[in-house]
């Protein structure tokens, strides 16, 4: 292991989840080794959604560039009725003032795994294919496994933290004994990769709804290349898996569509599962992905969810590797992911269980109603607006969580003005170093925490005399804890400052994960301080600087 020869965390898993939580520890110089029991990466497309939230964080890695060069956007709707087009809601720009990611984006789930060893390959770091976790014990000091490896050798490791992202089967989670709440649905699904010879737009997505059966299909990269998604009709459905020329046919005939599915480069059936653990952690283990939480694809939740709890807790475990501060900062993994997951499940569960029911009552309304409700609810500007937020994972918060603090005699902020716990909004800002207009994001890439100070007026330099007092004070921490960037009231910046409800000089603190932790207004270091002492735990350190940016090559 180039960053070290003794890890810190072992990573059990090398599927989405597992490879964003290496890439953001080797991003922060946190030593680790990560295994998976398969032979070697996924050459399957599974997972074929990209959120704007997922995009978002690709871009913060540098590799969102990468990623929309191998994908497509999807730009609208389509609902067919028993072989006729009914519906169609345009997707394009649905999201166009909420992420510089207005759109879905169809990308496969292979391509994305690549994108993410591509990242770790510039740490010199490697999956450790072949090899397979048997057992776990911990204490309160470190984790102790016992690793197999091609069924040649073992190998007894300990580490200090142990994060599981090993699938929905997940050994991890066995050997932790926490329990996997929910059920099975009832039906046989299937899923397959193949050419549609049919006349529809190949960049949309189509809902194709009829009496026997449904379908939903998604456009993949390549000619006429489809994502299939759909149920085997109750008389195959006794065999242990027919072949998909019969599905096929019986499919061609059901939908009641002029089609023919040609050259399947992927075909698998599958019992989807509606779960999530009990707890996300246990001591010094965690669960990530899919060994946390299970769903129905319904909106193309299931990868970008796990990428999240990914992102979520890396930066907070490294920053306890770094005995920068307390432990119980890990505690809030748990306090703002499983109610996210909690909602998924329930919320997804809700969709696919309408949709796939056979209650004559259900089957009317999907067939007579769904479509209309669509097309009336996408007219207004708001619900597209508030669909894109729920559906892209920007509209995510975690205002409960106890990181989510606005100073207690500073409360002076309009309602509208961002919360803590919300993500930051996609906004334009003017850099008085670059003389520029760019995106408030550009300002935010950063390891650990950014500090927007904003200046009230041209006046007094306050905000440079609040930024010298801060370092000072971070030197008896680290002083690269806290990244700070002063925003100026240049003309340019109404809109933001409006935004964000600035009156006088302010404070916003962000996260690591673009989301807000704390805001004062008026701004005083003292308060900051406060905070990131009584709330973030953050520990006083000896005068050495451990904090080192890695040199990828």
């Amino acid at each position: 292991m180039p960053l070290s020869s003794k890890p810190a965390v072992l990573i059990v898993g090398a599927g989405p989840t597992g490879l964003m939580m290496a890439c953001q520890l080797a991003s922060r110089s946190i030593p680790f080794r990560i295994i998976d029991r398969k032979t070697g990466p996924s050459k399957l497309s599974k997972a074929l959604v990209v959120q704007a939230r997922t995009l978002e964080i690709f871009e913060q890695m540098g590799i969102a560039a990468a990623a929309l060069s191998q994908g497509q956007m999807a730009t609208g709707i389509n609902f067919i009725l028993e072989g006729r087009s009914v519906q169609h809601i345009n997707l394009e720009g649905i999201g166009h003032d909420k992420s510089p990611f207005p759109y879905m984006y169809v990308l496969e789930q292979s391509k994305t795994e690549q994108l993410l060893l591509q990242f770790l390959a510039q740490y010199h770091i490697a999956v450790e294919w072949n090899t397979q976790l048997l057992s776990l014990e911990q204490n309160e000091e470190e984790v102790t496994v016992t690793l197999h490896y091609k069924d040649i050798s073992e190998e007894e490791l300990t580490v200090p933290w142990l994060v599981g992202a090993d699938g929905s089967q997940s050994r991890v989670r066995q050997e932790l004994y926490i329990d996997f709440l929910g059920g099975s649905y009832e039906h046989t699904f299937l899923v397959a990769d193949t050419e549609i010879d049919w006349k529809y737009n190949h960049q949309e997505l189509f809902l194709c709804l009829s009496e026997k059966t449904l379908a939903a299909i998604f456009p993949m990269a390549g000619e006429r290349r489809y994502r299939l998604v759909s149920f085997l009709p109750p008389k195959l459905d006794r065999n242990t898996k027919p072949d998909f020329a019969t599905v096929a046919r019986s499919l061609e005939k059901d939908l009641g569509l002029n089609l023919k599915f040609r050259n399947t480069n992927w075909y698998s059936t599958y019992r989807l599962h509606h779960r999530y653990a009990r707890q996300f952690s246990k001591d010094r283990c965690f669960l990530a992905g899919d060994a946390a939480h299970v769903h129905s694809p319904a909106g193309g939740q299931g990868m970008n969810t796990g990428l999240q709890d990914a992102y979520n807790l890396a930066w907070k475990l490294a920053l306890v590797i770094q005995e920068a501060v307390e432990p119980d900062l890990l505690l809030t993994y748990q306090d703002e992911r499983l109610p996210v997951a909690k909602n998924l499940v329930a919320s997804t569960d809700k969709l696919f269980s309408f949709m796939v029911s056979s209650n004559p009552v259900m089957r009317f309304l999907r067939l007579n109603t769904l479509p209309l409700l669509f097309k009336k609810v996408f007219r207004y500007n708001s619900v597209r607006s508030s669909i894109f937020k729920r559906v892209s994972q920007t509209g995510i918060r975690y205002q409960k969580s106890r990181l989510s603090v606005t100073a207690a005699a500073e409360k002076h902020f309009p309602e509208q003005a961002p919360h803590p716990g919300d993500r930051v909004p996609y906004m334009s800002v003017f850099s008085a170093d670059q003389q520029r207009k760019m995106s408030l994001y550009s300002l935010l890439h950063h390891s650990y925490f950014t500090l927007l100070i904003f200046k009230s007026t041209f006046g007094p330099d306050r905000a440079e005399q609040l930024k010298e007092e801060l370092e000072a004070e971070l030197e008896i921490y680290y002083p690269e804890l806290v990244h700070t960037q002063i925003i100026y009231p240049h003309e340019e910046n109404h809109v933001l400052y409006d935004q964000f409800g600035i009156n006088e000089d302010a404070f916003y603190l962000i996260r690591p994960d673009n989301y807000i932790a704390f805001r004062a207004q008026p701004a005083n270091v003292e308060s900051l301080m406060q905070y990131l002492t009584n709330v973030c735990l953050v520990l006083e350190q000896p005068e050495t600087e451990i904090f080192e940016e890695p040199d990828p090559e």
